[in-house]
């Protein structure tokens, strides 16, 4: 787990960020994977998303879900692990819907993105959670503090 999302977050001279079994704020490091599975998720659609918009594709949607569903790991409220992965799900259908519009005006359309391909690896909870564990910051902080300001981006601009 590696969460900076609310106000109570640690901090310390040395950083902030909670990172333990379970956050300041009550959330489990289950519930913080979960959220971050789903970023890369809105990463791939939000990819997709732009690319749709090159072809003159807007799909409202999209436009409705991405802020909403982003909007969820915002806040310290939603520690439901099934709606987070609802969302997860969702982000990934839409992206599957726009890809095949792009597709069907370009055979050759493709996203550098690399979660433009996410796929969930199970119905499983349990199977999710160790997937969404390959996603948390604390392991992957270089590219996915990268990548997560272009999300960012993208998910405000689509």
């Amino acid at each position: 787990m590696f969460c900076v999302q609310c106000e109570q977050t640690i901090r310390t001279p040395a950083g902030n960020g909670c990172s333990y079994a379970q956050g300041m704020c009550g959330k489990t490091a289950e519930t913080s994977d979960l959220q971050d599975l789903l970023i890369a998720a809105l990463q791939g659609l939000s990819a997709w998303a732009v690319k749709a918009r090159e072809y003159g594709i807007i799909n409202h949607d999209v436009d409705n879900f991405a802020p909403r569903a982003f909007f969820s790991t915002l806040t310290n409220v939603n520690f439901d692990s099934p709606r987070i992965v609802g969302y997860a799900r969702e982000a990934i259908a839409l992206r599957e819907a726009l890809k095949a519009q792009c597709l069907s005006v370009d055979a050759n359309a493709h996203c550098d993105n690399p979660m433009a391909d996410l796929q969930l690896v199970s119905d499983d909870l349990g199977e999710l959670q160790r997937q969404a564990a390959e996603f948390t910051r604390i392991k992957t902080k270089p590219p996915l503090a990268r990548t997560s300001s272009a999300c960012v981006c993208c998910v405000c601009t689509v």
